[in-house]
């Protein structure tokens, strides 16, 4: 896990495992993405949440 460049690429399959780890950094920033969209869709449901009482409760209210 802690070769540097120059070690991958002095191995005999540095070719592959260049792209291993092209692949693995995408694979990281995907998941840092989908994190963030779990946050935000998160914020989202509990606003939505507040909203939907307040109607309701301004209906019985009334």
């Amino acid at each position: 896990r802690a070769t540097t460049r120059q070690q991958l690429a002095s191995g005999p399959d540095s070719e592959q495992a260049v792209k291993l780890e092209e692949k693995k950094s995408r694979l990281r920033q995907t998941v840092g993405l989908l994190r963030n969209l779990n946050v935000v869709l998160g914020i989202f449901v509990l606003l939505w949440a507040a909203v939907l009482q307040n109607i309701f409760g301004l209906l019985i209210l009334r």
